[in-house]
């Protein structure tokens, strides 16, 4: 009988924030200077890190609690993607499962879960946002176990935020009617819409 041994693990966590302000709308540039603005949209991430020095196997977890600090001061919608890959040259690839994630978030199909409400820093309360409790390491069917000897796992933690108002979303995001958050995110931006 074989025996598998564990895997190495790394954690990236990247937060691509949007930044906007009054009726326009933004992608964040890291050259402008933002100090005299006082409606911005930003946040940060913040992850579990699961202590394992002798790696893991299938089943074992990733990483802990994701959750995210929202610093926005205008209302905002906000969207994560978490992709788990293994190196090496077998081309595995994909080996993160969400088993399932905190309220009012909804698979988008596209990669992204989307938060259906808008958020800022007043109404998350100064409490960490929660997407999920942990991201586990699934090996895919008819893979060999002992294929992921000695490969390393890595997970990006990717999220951004726009203004919730006026329906950004829509051409920032490149969401139309057919999506599965349209519906939630269009009714999250009317409510904090100014009405004509």
């Amino acid at each position: 009988m074989k025996k598998s041994k564990k895997l190495a693990i790394a954690m990236v966590v990247i937060l691509i924030p949007a930044i906007g302000f009054g009726f326009g709308y933004f992608k964040w540039s890291k050259n402008k200077d933002l100090s005299n603005q006082t409606l911005t949209v930003n946040g940060g991430i913040t992850v579990e890190e699961i202590s394992n020095d002798e790696g893991l196997v299938p089943g074992d977890q990733i990483c802990g609690a994701i959750g995210f600090n929202i610093e926005s001061t205008a209302p905002s919608l906000l969207r994560v993607k978490v992709e788990a890959s293994c190196n090496g040259d077998n081309g595995l690839a994909d080996v993160g499962i969400i088993e399932a994630t905190k309220n009012d978030w909804i698979d988008g199909g596209d990669g992204y879960y989307y938060y259906t409400k808008a958020v800022d820093k007043d109404t998350q309360n100064s409490q960490i946002l929660e997407f999920t409790d942990s991201i586990k390491f699934d090996a895919k069917n008819g893979e060999d176990v002992n294929d992921y000897q000695g490969k390393e796992i890595s997970t990006k933690i990717t999220a951004d935020m726009v203004q919730a108002k006026y329906g950004v979303f829509e051409t920032e995001w490149r969401i139309g009617s057919g999506h599965p958050a349209y519906q939630q995110l269009k009714t999250a931006s009317d409510a904090v819409t100014p009405s004509n």
